[in-house]
């Protein structure tokens, strides 16, 4: 076929091309040129798998203080994909200076310097604004802050943000996000501001699950809250005789999973000491209707913690994902604790059974206002 222009395959060719290929030679094939950018964002788009197969670590970009994960320049961002151990590079322009975070579907919250908050989808590069991260109720507009200095650290969204069927994004979308000090806030897609989720028992927020189409809210006890944030009940205490720094709330084979993580008292990069799990059931005897209690192992399931929406995977049909493991990035808040470096050296592999560590990434992915996270 000498001559042919590829750049102008028609979409049925490029359909039939791509029906082939697994999720990351579409995704590379889209970064081609713009003709099949715009193709395969449509392909993707239209795709059953919206997002990856497999887990990939969203990894540090070159950051404000000019040090870089790559000698590349011309690469904007960098996701390490766990099933083939290989680095993949994106041109990701909407990423750049921004704290970015998994919110789940495929999709990443994005957070500038201008307090601009983003939707974005990396594969296919749709985005959609959000309120502004000075609406949140209790944010400080006197004091000018620094982007690492900005407490955004987990954000999760009710549905797919984007109506496959209507190609258009889904304003039935809610999104909760953490921040400040322990403040939990809620936004719609077409809504102007955040609104402040607040109750008389809310204490500290740790994290937040889209759960049996609920937001299922960990603070001082664990909440169930319609998806506008709008009407919450405690449902369950925290175990007791309970300790961790980091807590987690997975859905795992249709149960919810507590993650507790406990790192050393001592300073170091590798902080991660032991995790326990917690699986919520009913419970007739208290004033509860459920409680926490402690499971030995997670069976052939895998939990991925960290800057993400959490999630799980059965290990069972794959020879790169270990079961009764938990999976975890780098969740340091105050990223002033971190060392001259950044922050990013926590991540691993903790085996349940065992209680040993291993390392899931072997390189070194360092920032001081947006570490790497898993991305699906």
């Amino acid at each position: 076929m000498d001559g042919y222009v590829w750049a102008d395959a028609p979409l049925d060719i490029l359909l039939s091309i791509c029906g082939s290929l697994d999720y990351k030679d579409k995704t590379i094939m889209s970064f081609v040129c713009k003709s099949w950018q715009t193709s395969m964002s449509l392909i993707l788009i239209k795709a059953v798998q919206f997002p990856p197969k497999t887990p990939w670590l969203m990894l540090a970009q070159e950051d404000i203080w000019g040090r870089s994960n790559t000698n590349n320049t011309d690469i904007d961002r960098q996701f390490y994909d766990l099933s083939s151990g290989e680095i993949l590079n994106l041109r990701l322009p909407d990423t750049i200076n921004r704290r970015c975070l998994g919110v789940g579907f495929g999709w990443l919250l994005t957070l500038d310097f201008r307090f601009e908050m983003t939707l974005f989808h990396p594969l296919t590069h749709r985005k959609f604004i959000l309120p502004s991260f000075s609406t949140f109720n209790n944010h400080d507009h006197d004091y000018e802050y620094e982007l690492w200095e900005i407490l955004l650290w987990k954000a999760v969204a009710s549905t797919n943000p984007w109506d496959s069927k209507n190609h258009d994004f889904n304003r039935d979308c809610v999104i909760m996000a953490f921040y400040g000090i322990g403040y939990a806030a809620t936004a719609k897609l077409e809504d102007k501001i955040w609104t402040d989720i607040e109750g008389p028992e809310l204490a500290f927020c740790y994290d937040v699950v889209n759960y049996k189409n609920q937001f299922y809210l960990l603070s001082g006890l664990l909440h169930a809250y319609s998806v506008d944030g709008r009407q919450g009940l405690p449902i369950a205490p925290f175990p007791k005789n309970l300790t961790g720094q980091y807590f987690y709330l997975v859905e795992s084979v249709g149960e919810l999973l507590l993650v507790c993580r406990s790192i050393y008292a001592e300073e170091r990069p590798d902080r991660t000491k032991t995790f326990k799990v917690f699986k919520l059931i009913k419970n007739q005897n208290d004033e509860f209707e459920y409680e926490f209690i402690e499971v030995e192992t997670l069976g052939n399931q895998a939990l991925f913690v960290g800057r993400n929406a959490s999630f799980s995977l059965c290990a069972t049909s794959t020879n790169w994902c270990r079961g009764n493991c938990i999976y975890f990035t780098d969740d340091l808040l105050d990223f002033s604790q971190s060392n001259e470096n950044g922050a990013g050296h926590d991540m691993g592999r903790y085996n349940l059974r065992d209680g040993t560590l291993e390392k899931h990434y072997k390189g070194e992915s360092l920032s001081f206002f947006s570490t790497p996270f898993w991305y699906i």
